[in-house]
């Protein structure tokens, strides 16, 4: 069963897709339709589940699910990848690739290739505040806190040493 994401519980599990490519207007609405359509008959052995989808920043797709309605299953998270895989295919984009890290300067989300970080922050181009984003947070709360945050306070900040 959908459920808007800001109705959603700050427990909700998330599962956040990066876009190596900025993701237009008409698309995220369209993303966000399927996403929903998705959502309202969604479940984990016929039990519903309370779920959202939502794309941010026009570059992230993120699928939550309110685990203290009906937890997810391993056979319902696959779903909900095949969801993500079909969501390439019909837009032609790439939302598995691992190889690039996103951060924030002004209200643009930048990607930077993961094996030029390092050189990124020895050229001064990424600082300690350069906002970055943890895709890796495990609910909606965690989320709202650790999200977006700078540099210094992510695994990049081993290069600052």
């Amino acid at each position: 069963m959908y459920i808007a994401f800001d109705n959603m519980p700050e427990t909700a599990r998330v599962w956040i897709y990066q876009s190596t490519q900025q993701i237009s207007d008409e698309v995220v609405a369209q993303i966000e339709n399927h996403g929903q359509s998705f959502c309202e008959s969604w479940d984990a052995h016929g039990q519903p589940l309370k779920s959202s989808l939502k794309v941010l920043h026009n570059r992230f797709i993120v699928i939550t699910v309110d685990e203290a309605f009906n937890a997810a299953s391993g056979c319902s998270i696959d779903r909900s990848v095949r969801l993500v895989q079909e969501l390439e295919q019909s837009f032609g984009l790439s939302l598995f690739d691992r190889t690039h890290i996103a951060f924030l300067q002004g209200n643009e989300v930048l990607l930077k290739p993961l094996n030029g970080i390092k050189s990124e922050i020895s050229a001064g181009v990424i600082g300690e505040d350069t906002v970055t984003f943890n895709n890796l947070v495990q609910n909606l709360g965690e989320m709202k806190a650790k999200w977006k945050v700078p540099v210094g306070e992510s695994w990049l900040k081993r290069y600052f040493a």
